[in-house]
């Protein structure tokens, strides 16, 4: 799919094979016949996308009524002008904050080509075009598909700044909900009162990941299909991600799955009576929804034979490398390609001790510092797809840091991964 291909891999066939497929103009995707003569114009399509949700731009092709019509074969191509500097030349001339899209110029047939510009949603708008500060973004209307607004418009700015924080608010809502669904689920297999009496509070690694909410990106009925959409399978069982099997269970726009596995254990002498039966109990949950928000959770940490509450460290770096694999093929599966957001929380550490990775010794087991912990991060789908293990490496360096492991930098950590994750799958 054009929207999530990588850019350089994209061909002239891959573009008619997808105007064969009749996808239709809208927010995030126009087509255009010709590169226009007017800079101030092409400068305005960018900026359309780029104010708004990001999207699509397809040089080559006539589209009426949006829909793309035959034949399709290109513009004609001249081989004495370099395309993709034309296209910066225009930006850098016209674009204030400037802004830069993935450019491809599809190697031409029979003397056509296409011109595929893919700009992600900024977080720098509003973008301005031209010395008269104009603002542009896309409406979602074929027959008005750019809209301008006058920077000098204060109500013009009041609607820009309500959509951002209108989609702030969603998000947090999302995520708020999402943690009650799970609180809802893990009450219908247990008695959660009774079981956190029993356990304490567990150690939970939370990951959340989701795009800018805007317009649902997929039917929540087609969620069901998880294999298609999250499920990591290989020949090493550490490519089977996320662990749930079974059905999934409809909820308010999406689908959940619970896994609660219970392991006997005898009860602990130096604790109360009551602890023995829940102590090394195993959870796993996943919520999906049509906004693309995917949740993961899963209780890690156990009691050893000395009585020491152990956080699993190499259990949580797998599970957050895999979370994000299998985002990369959840947001590529919904046709989503801007920026995303993801948080991944550790709650309820106090209790807990971590063993040091760079080092052998039992003396390397400490306690935790601190009880609950969280990250933010925001990156984009194609810094997902091309630097997944540079965002990894970043992430749990910050993560072991805070745990109190700070023998474990960046090299440890892109060693570490290297050897132990990458080389298996």
């Amino acid at each position: 799919m054009l929207f999530t291909k990588q850019i350089d891999q994209i061909t002239y066939e891959d573009v008619v094979r997808f105007c064969e497929e009749k996808n239709r103009e809208g927010f995030n995707l126009d087509y255009k016949r010709e590169l226009p003569s007017n800079n101030e114009i092409l400068a305005k399509w960018i900026v359309a996308f780029a104010n708004t949700y990001g999207g699509l731009l397809i040089i080559g092709i006539n589209a009426s009524d949006g829909i793309p019509e035959e034949p399709f074969e290109g513009f004609d191509f001249d081989n004495t002008v370099s395309y993709d500097e034309k296209i910066l030349s225009v930006i850098l001339s016209n674009i204030h904050q400037p802004v830069f899209p993935e450019v491809k110029v599809c190697d031409p047939v029979d003397g056509k080509s296409f011109i595929v510009i893919r700009i992600a949603e900024s977080n720098l708008t509003p973008h301005i075009v031209g010395e008269r500060v104009r603002i542009y973004v896309r409406t979602g209307e074929i027959s008005n598909p750019i809209n301008e607004a006058d920077w000098e418009k204060l109500e013009w700015l009041k609607r820009l700044k309500l959509r951002r924080k209108n989609s702030i608010e969603l998000r947090k809502s999302l995520i708020e909900q999402s943690d009650d669904f799970f609180e809802q689920a893990l009450n219908n297999k247990h008695d959660i009162i009774g079981l956190m009496g029993q356990i304490g509070h567990p150690c939970v690694l939370s990951l959340k990941i989701l795009p800018l909410p805007q317009n649902s990106l997929v039917g929540f009925t087609e969620l069901m299909d998880v294999d298609r959409f999250i499920q990591l399978t290989g020949g090493n069982a550490i490519d089977d991600f996320p662990k749930v099997r079974g059905r999934f269970e409809p909820i308010k726009n999406g689908v959940q799955n619970l896994k609660y596995q219970s392991i006997p254990s005898e009860p602990i002498s130096s604790l109360s009576l009551n602890n023995g039966g829940y102590q090394n109990d195993k959870f796993i949950y996943v919520l999906l929804n049509n906004l693309g928000l995917y949740v993961y959770k899963e209780k890690l940490g156990n009691i050893d034979d000395d009585e020491n509450h152990i956080f699993d460290f190499f259990s949580m770096v797998q599970h957050v490398c895999l979370f994000l694999k299998s985002s990369t093929k959840f947001f590529t599966n919904l046709g989503y390609w801007g920026s995303l957001f993801m948080i991944v929380d550790l709650e309820n550490l106090s209790d807990y001790c971590i063993q040091d990775p760079s080092l052998n010794s039992a003396s390397s087991i400490t306690q935790i510092p601190t009880d609950d912990l969280e990250w933010e991060r925001k990156f984009t789908m194609k810094e997902l797809e091309s630097t997944r293990m540079d965002i990894e490496v970043e992430l749990i360096s910050d993560i072991s840091w805070s745990l109190g492991l700070n023998n474990f930098h960046d090299d440890q950590v892109r060693e570490f991964l290297s050897n132990s994750l990458y080389a298996t799958y």
